[in-house]
């Protein structure tokens, strides 16, 4: 295997091909040019004459087998991944079921020898040094952007135990171009050129550098019904345009998600009697349902702020327009960022988006229609919402198939919704940001979504078709919503809706997805978030049974995010003094830098108690009971003990010690679940303080290691106290005679002598 500089080099290499995909046939590849281009997205605003295929181990069968499918088996015993004829470059590399140690051989223009031959957990190293790739995870997935680039053919091959889910996106160039293809061993000025690279293509998501744009800022008042616009003149390209959304101080967070979706968008170019952009506000900056803050390279919010960084290219104006369809007049911000330039290039791409809305119940085996269009331009990405009306995760199975030109085989065909948007096993880690994808919404059984193209933007002469099907077998009733970007050669009309009748139904927060809202929320640290989520539940839920605890964790989320320190009377968090939540909050809040106390918390799907270090502190009678006592803890090691009922299926329990500001077996803690833990089939002699007989139970496994708990312990009770219900569940396995018994476990634990830093 190379070493880890031969590896860096591959990697400036690689980075050396990109500016390709913005030149015509005869031009050579320049390492400055495809720096550039990985930092800026204004090559999209040009024609690409580059064609992007996807190689993937979808199911040949066209069943849902989408695992271990290779182009073929070699004699040697690997599977070919990809046989790829240059001039090209490999954009992106995803895969999902395999181990650390599975390897990839890469083969350059048919060299005999693979030039790089490494283990997956090499490959995605980079993660410590460079913003290309997502951390491998051996549960999860892992997905690098690092370029690849051939003059003459890439053949990569697989070399592990186990079949593979896999998704390679590569680009072929125009012929004659010239391509420096991947080296060996690189400079250490090199190895320091692309270094500063990834540190300035991060700094791209935050919109890079602004500076040189003629700005227009416009304060619109829209009334109930009404519209309003920003007209600009003359020639130009947008780079940054952006909203900030503001109701009457009366209406509540609700109502501003219902605002956002029932405003529309549309924006016009060249004077063109149709808007070639016609979206609810908020789908346009990716918030389906609700508000999200986020950081892409094309779109972000941030503290109510909304702005979309997509160049938009115009030759005689550009207008752009807001109509109110919500229930409230309406003010909005918005500034937009002009680029002039002398001369419009004649290749100049105009931006468009649409948005598409499907709903099919079961056994209609009918897609989801991202984008359907005629003429000349290229893709550019989606933003995606889904509603399953199945109850499960079956309508993340679905693939997607982007049909090019008439194509009678896709030359795009995937594995799964999630690996599309780059994660895996019906997104197991939670939600997260990148430069080009993420998952901002994800509660049972509903998922919001993106990903954005840039330099693998899917170009198209005649037409485009991309489609997701609708789950398992393409037959999971559901509910999807769309907005996609691309481009086109000429101002196109796009399809319009009646903004007063769009769906806001899940513009809410149910009782039953409150809890399944902040554990995401918790594990991402999008504690703002997590705030107005609650602050959002209380509005709307003002004879909640839990409402003061609801209140009070807003109040403790909003300490974490260091928007207000708490004050740790439960008066300032208006919770009626005499509650639990009340007591228990005051009483946490004065934990706040304590080491000798901590808060206990309990929660078992069946009736269950829970000793720590001997003694009874907890005991619930369901699911739907969280129960939290303080305790007194020296440093050093305790022991906690459990006693589960029977249950007729599999159970799961959640313990935690700690507080808002340090929990063991809470978001940030994994480990506590991971290793330690002893589970009986029967009761320990001397009980709770065990020695006897060997664990019997078959397995202890975690969530979400284990995948997600099954309704309706998602839909249990809030604590006050964030951290001690987001961490990893325990699910307790066993052989359906042992569902009758009883199962004890224990835990030794270590408490510090101080917290550690954040």
């Amino acid at each position: 295997m190379r070493t880890l500089l031969a590896l860096l080099g591959g990697m400036i290499a690689i980075i050396g091909l990109s500016s390709g995909c913005s030149q015509s046939g005869g031009q050579s590849i320049s390492l400055s040019d495809a720096l550039d281009e990985m930092e800026s997205l204004d090559a999209l605003g040009r024609a690409v004459p580059w064609k992007t295929y996807l190689a993937s181990s979808y199911d040949r069968s066209g069943g849902n087998e989408d695992k271990g499918q290779f182009v073929k088996t070699l004699p040697n015993g690997r599977k070919l991944v990809l046989d790829a004829r240059g001039p090209g470059c490999v954009q992106r590399l995803w895969g999902t079921g395999m181990s650390a140690n599975d390897r990839l051989l890469f083969f350059f223009d048919g060299e005999a020898s693979p030039r790089l031959n490494a283990s997956l957990r090499d490959l995605i190293y980079w993660q410590k040094l460079f913003p290309f790739v997502d951390p491998f995870r051996p549960d999860g997935s892992a997905v690098t952007y690092l370029p690849m680039p051939f003059q003459k053919s890439l053949r990569i091959e697989a070399e592990g135990p186990k079949p593979i889910y896999y998704q390679v996106t590569w680009r072929k160039f125009p012929r004659g171009t010239t391509v420096e293809t991947y080296p060996g061993v690189f400079t250490p000025q090199q190895t320091n050129m692309i270094v500063s690279a990834g540190s300035r293509w991060v700094a791209s998501r935050e919109g890079g550098e602004n500076g040189g744009l003629e700005w227009h800022d416009r304060e619109l008042a829209v009334p109930m019904g009404g519209e309003a616009r920003v007209e600009v003149s003359g020639a130009g390209v947008i780079r940054a345009f952006s909203v900030e959304l503001s109701l009457p101080e009366n209406q509540g967070i609700t109502q501003r998600n219902v605002t956002m979706r029932r405003t529309q968008l549309k924006m016009t170019w060249d004077g063109a009697g149709e808007p070639s952009v016609s979206v609810p506000l908020g789908p346009f900056f990716c918030h389906s349902w609700r508000e999200s803050a986020f950081s892409s390279q094309p779109m972000s919010a941030s503290n109510g702020v909304w702005t979309c960084r997509f160049p938009m290219p115009f030759r005689n104006g550009a207008s752009i327009e807001l109509l109110n369809g919500g229930g409230y007049p309406i003010s909005v911000k918005v500034r937009v960022g002009v680029w002039r330039t002398p001369l419009i290039e004649e290749d100049i791409r105009y931006f468009h988006a649409n948005w598409s809305v499907s709903e099919a119940g079961g056994g209609e085996k009918r897609p989801h229609t991202i984008l359907d269009v005629s003429g000349d331009g290229h893709y550019v990405g989606c933003s995606l919402g889904v509603e399953s009306r199945h109850q499960s995760w079956l309508i993340l199975e679905g693939d997607e198939t982007i049909r090019v030109d008439g194509e009678k085989t896709p030359s795009h065909l995937g594995t799964g919704l999630e690996d599309y948007f780059n994660d895996c096993w019906y997104y197991l880690h939670g939600l997260r940001d990148h430069l080009w994808h993420g998952l901002l919404e994800f509660v049972p059984y509903r998922t919001h979504q993106y990903r954005f193209h840039n330099v693998d933007a899917i170009p198209f002469r005649k037409s485009f078709h991309m489609a997701f099907e609708r789950g398992q077998e393409g037959q999971i009733p559901a509910r999807f919503e769309s907005v996609a970007y691309w481009y086109s050669a000429a101002p196109q009309k796009v399809a319009s809706f009646v903004p007063y009748t769009v769906d806001c139904r899940a513009c809410g927060i149910a009782e039953g997805e409150l809890m399944s809202a902040l554990f995401s929320l918790e594990r991402a640290g999008r504690y703002t978030d997590a705030a107005s989520l609650c602050q959002q539940y209380a509005e709307d839920h003002s004879k909640s049974a839990f409402r003061d605890s609801v209140v009070a964790r807003e109040g403790f989320y909003r300490d974490l995010a260091g928007e207000s320190p708490l004050v740790g009377a439960a008066e300032a968090m208006e919770l009626d003094p005499s509650s639990p939540a009340a007591a228990l909050s005051k009483a946490v809040t004065a934990l706040k830098g304590q080491v000798t106390q901590a808060l206990v918390g309990f929660q078992p799907s069946t009736k269950g108690k829970l000793y720590l270090d001997g003694a009874l502190v907890a005991e619930a009678g369901s699911h739907l009971d969280y129960m939290g006592k303080i305790v007194s803890l020296s440093p050093g090691e305790h022991l906690l003990a459990i006693e589960i009922e029977p249950s007729g299926h599999e159970r799961w329990v959640l313990a935690t010690v700690g507080s808002p500001w340090f929990v063991l077996g809470g978001a940030d803690d994994p480990e506590f679940y991971d290793v330690g833990w002893h589970a009986y089939g029967s009761k320990p002699e001397g009980w709770p303080l065990p020695s006897g007989p060997e664990p019997m139970v078959q397995g202890i496994k975690t969530w979400p290691g284990s995948g997600l708990p099954r309704p309706p312990y998602i839909a249990f009770r809030p604590g006050p106290v964030p951290g001690m219900q987001s961490g990893r569940v325990m699910l307790i396995g066993a052989d359906p005679h042992q569902r009758s018994k009883r199962v004890y476990l224990t835990k030794r634990f270590e408490w510090p002598a101080e917290f550690p830093s954040p």
